[in-house]
């Protein structure tokens, strides 16, 4: 009977910490702060910045390697530029280039992707609208991908 009554315990408290958390996040924005803002100590390496900001929204050790071997290799592809001097046009080129002269599958681009979007959204605070924008259905960037 205890054990029940646990479980269920224990299912309801899941089902209400995302919505408590939602509501959390919700207060902060109306007192003029972002919900999930981390500013990484400009003085460390972009490396470092990085797994600063990954820590800080818990994601795990696996993510943050992985994200990692993507922006280094979209900096060695840019010359290596730093991401700051670069934009969406940037991306969409090593995009497109791991998929017509590399072949890499689809979920290979989508984690791809997803490492930008979180250097430039989370890291850098400077997000790739135009880049969000040219994302049709699929998930490929127009028709350059085939």
């Amino acid at each position: 009977m205890r054990v029940a009554f646990f479980i269920l315990a224990w299912k309801h408290l899941h089902m209400l910490l995302p919505r408590r958390k939602q509501e959390a996040d919700a207060a902060r924005e109306a007192r003029g702060r972002p919900a999930e803002l981390f500013i990484p100590d400009l003085k460390l390496r972009l490396r470092e910045q990085l797994r600063e900001v990954m820590r800080f929204l818990h994601y795990s050790v696996r993510t943050e390697e992985s994200y990692w071997l993507w922006i280094r290799r979209f900096i060695l592809f840019q010359n290596k530029r730093h991401p700051q001097e670069m934009g969406s046009a940037e991306v969409h080129a090593f995009l497109t280039d791991l998929a017509t002269h590399h072949g890499v599958a689809v979920a290979t681009q989508n984690q791809a992707l997803n490492a930008l979007v979180f250097l430039y959204g989370q890291v850098l605070h400077q997000p790739l609208a135009q880049l969000a924008n040219s994302l049709d259905i699929s998930g490929r960037l127009g028709c350059q991908w085939f």
